[in-house]
């Protein structure tokens, strides 16, 4: 059995070891080049087995053009990352794995983290990533500089590039961060902050409340403002010029934010991350994308059709499908038939 059915089989992610995804790296770059220096010499080559040669390098570069940008939050909230990513690259093909069993994050102990981040990581690289997206604060904060060290694709994370955006709109203003507690705790922002703007007042709260309320689809009922306004209660006396919001799930809330501190300027981290993806997939030596229909799937670790629901509150007529994966430390408070993970990547349009 291929190597990719038979971790879907199993319905576990482990983390795959650096010198192996190294010797599949270095395996398929000798496949390729051996195919390269075929080619350059085609001339000698008789006309059908011509084409056939050149029908296999064609294959090998859509097979690579086209693999998926992967993206990957603890629930609802990666969607506002995926909503930047496909407006900047519409052509892309896209794969997001929400763990909805696990969610919220923000509590959760850094190993916990990390061992819930290798876990996802190491199922989308069996699904063929190209470029992974942690469209998660505070996995950004806890587990990216882990997972740089141990893949062998781009992987990049939100909190630099709010940091350089809330730093470029107010160098010696106040900047506030509003995040989950881990995030908060980390420090993450506030070292980020402080290095783009050293000159800048920094500040961050965190606010646990707020993702338990819009993962239950609370933020519609009339009391999500009261709970916004609790959570900023640190600010409201001293409004910050600039409020990043240090969680992909707050943009989900931004009015009700927004109307809490009327005077602040918000940044959503996950614009200037989009605008970096798309300048790294699209102007490499050799492009990472190829124009064609966009198509995008969506997994869970919980259960498909709450998120189909709620996903369709938040961004209407995007999510078209969902089907969900068991991770090895998922709860198990789950269907009773879940969908088989081996059937998962199955790209669908996105209209």
């Amino acid at each position: 059995m291929p190597r990719a059915k038979r971790a879907n089989a199993q319905r576990i992610a482990t983390i795959i070891p650096r010198e192996a995804a190294r010797d599949a790296t270095r395996n398929y770059e000798k496949f390729t080049d051996e195919r390269l220096e075929a080619a350059a010499d085609i001339t000698s080559v008789p006309d059908r087995r011509a084409t056939i040669l050149k029908r296999s390098l064609e294959q090998i570069r859509l097979v690579s053009l086209n693999a998926p940008i992967a993206l990957y939050d603890s629930g609802l909230g990666g969607l506002t990352v995926y909503r930047a990513l496909r407006e900047a690259l519409p052509h892309e093909t896209f794969l997001y794995v929400g763990d909805t069993a696990r969610v919220p994050y923000g509590p959760r102990s850094t190993a916990e983290i990390i061992q819930f981040n290798d876990e996802i990581v190491s199922w989308l690289l069996t699904q063929g990533a190209k470029f992974i997206v942690v469209a998660c604060n505070t996995s950004s904060a806890l587990a990216l500089s882990v997972l740089q060290k141990r893949i062998p694709v781009p992987i990049i994370g939100l909190i630099e590039a709010g940091a350089a955006e809330a730093a470029a709109l107010a160098p010696r203003g106040h900047i506030a961060v509003i995040a989950t507690e881990g995030t908060v705790r980390s420090s993450a922002y506030q070292k980020a902050l402080k290095h783009w703007a050293p000159n800048a007042r920094i500040s961050a709260v965190a606010c646990p409340a707020l993702v338990p309320m819009i993962e239950s689809g609370g933020w519609k009922e009339a009391g999500a403002q009261k709970v916004i306004v609790d959570s900023l209660s640190p600010l409201l006396d001293d409004a910050p010029d600039i409020l990043v919001l240090g969680c992909t799930h707050y943009p989900h809330v931004r009015a009700l934010i927004q109307a809490a501190l009327p005077a602040t300027q918000l940044v959503d981290p996950a614009l200037p991350l989009a605008r970096q993806v798309a300048a790294a997939v699209t102007a490499t030596p050799a492009p990472l994308h190829i124009a064609q229909q966009g198509f995008a799937h969506f997994v869970v670790s919980g259960c498909p059709e709450k998120f189909f629901s709620q996903a369709e509150q938040l961004l209407p007529q995007q999510v078209k499908s969902v089907s969900q994966v068991i991770f090895e430390t998922s709860n198990h408070d789950l269907p009773h038939n879940p969908r088989s993970s081996a059937d998962l990547y199955t790209p669908r349009p996105v209209s």
